[in-house]
């Protein structure tokens, strides 16, 4: 029977090896969760419409001069820049960017156009 001053050796092995583990797993999601951060550097912050064109305002993590603005459609002729948006910011930019030219165009070049936007999102030439 143990008294107050042992230790069961046992249950000391089993501590470990769960503070162990558990410093592990959280390691483990802090990682995740900055890969995540570093994978899409870019970030929408604003849209706004300036003279009859949307402009998107954006910042680069990890910069000090960080606030930067581009219009849409040049964002979406820039593929190297839209790619460091996450997938998610870049279907806004579509959206804002399918609104903005489709509406003014005849049904023809709404459709030419609209191919154009979408291969550009999903990279594909």
């Amino acid at each position: 029977m143990e008294t107050r001053g042992e230790k069961n050796p046992q249950l000391i092995k089993v501590a470990k090896a769960i503070y162990e583990k558990a410093g592990f797993m959280k390691n483990q999601l802090f990682y995740a969760q900055e890969s995540i951060k570093n994978r899409y550097p870019c970030s929408i912050f604003k849209s706004k419409k300036i003279n009859g064109e949307y402009v998107i305002y954006y910042c680069i993590l990890g910069k000090k001069d960080n606030i930067h603005r581009v219009s849409v459609n040049d964002l979406l002729n820039d593929k190297l820049l839209l790619e460091k948006f996450h997938p998610i910011e870049a279907a806004i930019v579509g959206f804002i960017a399918g609104g903005n030219t489709l509406i003014k165009l005849s049904q023809d070049e709404q459709e030419e156009t609209f191919k154009m936007i979408l291969a550009n999102m999903l990279g594909e030439e």
